[in-house]
């Protein structure tokens, strides 16, 4: 099964052909609820190793980071992640303390020497596609994908009754 399949058996199930062009929109919708569904699961886990270069305080993270669970040094030292506006009260401590901002994380004091820094992390869910017939969250749990986009299908069409079944379908299949 991959994205063109789903698409067809999402059209199948619909039994109606003036839905057909909305349902890739569906199917990102349904990925959404997905996402949040598998909050702590293993299925969005990842880990990284990131270099930190002698004197730099910026590090970019993965693109496909949604929430940093933790970051250490190599060496085992945990780093506090601090919020933007607690900056100012740790910008003289040492580089044990970083703020995300935007797409980076920018600890609050440089090392003179390159550092390994391990992340554990929260991604997002790769999108579907035409380009992308498959990913790792729906090779586990294409039910869940049939499910949810099927709930925002029977949204668009105003069946409060169909659209909360299915959606407990695709709640029930993640949390399987």
């Amino acid at each position: 099964a991959d994205y063109t399949a789903l698409q067809a058996q999402i059209a199948f199930e619909a039994n109606r052909t003036d839905l057909s062009a909305q349902i890739p929109l569906y199917i990102a919708l349904a990925e959404k609820d997905i996402e949040r569904m598998l909050d702590d699961s293993w299925l969005l886990k990842k880990s990284a190793q990131l270099t930190i270069l002698a004197g730099a305080t910026v590090v970019p993270l993965p693109d496909d980071l949604q929430r940093l669970d933790s970051a250490s040094y190599a060496d085992g030292n945990e780093i506090t992640i601090t919020t933007q506006q607690d900056r100012a009260e740790f910008a003289q401590k040492t580089n044990q303390y970083a703020s995300i901002v935007g797409k980076a994380l920018v600890l609050h004091a440089s090392s003179e020497e390159d550092q390994t820094l391990n992340i554990v992390y929260k991604a997002k869910i790769e999108p579907l596609s035409a380009s992308n017939l498959t990913n790792e969250v729906f090779l586990n749990l294409w039910d869940a994908y049939f499910y949810a986009s099927n709930a925002h299908l029977q949204r668009a069409i105003k069946d409060k009754a169909s659209e909360q079944e299915y959606m407990q379908r695709a709640a029930a299949s993640v949390n399987a």
